[in-house]
């Protein structure tokens, strides 16, 4: 567990109030920051915030820690940052795989910032949503929608994107609105099969939906235009989706439990000795820290197609 990620989260808890405003604006999963907290508590050996269904209340121990990790936060931050102003001339080459639609969608920017700043690093962006190119040296940095579990590399999430199914008025007026998760086996689901034949739709409370259709795809952006087209149900990200929900291409539909959270992580050796690497890869953390939800992400990832 990273401490210094455990105390800059641990502030935010404090300063939001909560453990799901915390996520909102950090975009990190209500889960890891439960582990963090979680975590915390047992190193100090004390409890930080009393919490329940409808209680949340940090005790006096945990008012210090957040006074003290607030002042240690910030020397790291300003420390972090003097290091790197010392580092402009930061020579060398940095290779990143990232989803095409990501690139699309604003994550260039951050390059251009890194390459204007450090104007001698050379960075080399390749478009791919598999993070394994990590793993056998073929990438420096990987972000992707996938979530895999390998203790030779580390990961980082980004960011947090809300999913819903969605229809055309066409579809649903031929076919009717599904009220339940049972209704979608008599539905049209559209398949992304970008990373296999996913039919399984993954929904808040452990639940899986084994779906089926008639229209299989391996690109996100061809699966929307499907969607679009009238022949079936996609299950999409909310922030890609609400452009054609606002002019009435798309409908949201609801069911009783929600769908999962995309999740975008970054990837790297598990001991990135590359000083350049880790500029790279702490920059790119610093940028979806203030972009939040900005950066659309329309690729399909590891919570079902």
């Amino acid at each position: 567990m990273n401490e210094y990620d455990c105390m800059r989260n641990y502030i935010d808890i404090i300063e939001e109030g909560s453990l799901s405003k915390a996520s909102q604006k950090r975009r990190v999963p209500i889960s890891i920051l439960s582990k963090q907290l979680n975590w915390l508590e047992d190193r100090f050996k004390t409890r930080l915030i009393e919490r329940t269904t409808r209680r949340f209340s940090v005790t006096e121990a945990g008012y210090l820690c957040y006074e003290r990790a607030k002042v240690l936060v910030d020397y790291i931050s300003e420390t972090k940052q003097s290091l790197l102003d010392a580092k402009s001339e930061m020579v060398g080459e940095v290779i990143i795989s990232s989803p095409i639609e990501l690139n699309r969608r604003g994550f260039v920017e951050c390059l251009v910032y890194l390459k204007k700043a450090y104007p001698k690093l050379t960075l080399k962006l390749k478009s791919d949503n598999f993070p394994h190119g990590v793993k056998d040296n073929r990438v420096d940095l990987a972000i992707s929608t996938i979530e895999v579990y390998d203790t030779t590399i580390d990961k980082i999430p980004l960011a947090a994107f809300p999913r819903k199914l969605y229809a055309a008025p066409e579809y649903l007026k031929q076919f009717g609105m599904p009220e339940s998760l049972e209704d979608l086996r008599k539905h049209n689901c559209l398949i992304n099969t970008t990373y296999g034949e996913k039919n399984h739709w993954c929904f808040s409370g452990n639940k899986r939906m084994y779906v089926t259709g008639n229209f299989y795809c391996d690109n996100s952006e061809d699966i929307l235009i499907a969607a679009l087209g009238g022949i079936g149900i996609v299950n999409y990200t909310q922030i890609a989706a609400d452009e054609y929900v606002k002019k009435g291409l798309l409908i949201g539909i609801e069911l009783e439990l929600p769908l999962l959270d995309s999740v975008l992580y970054l990837y790297h050796a598990h001991q990135v000795r590359s000083e350049r690497i880790r500029l790279v890869r702490d920059k790119i953390v610093e940028f979806f820290g203030q972009h939040d939800q900005t950066i659309k992400i329309e690729n399909e990832g590891s919570h079902g197609n």
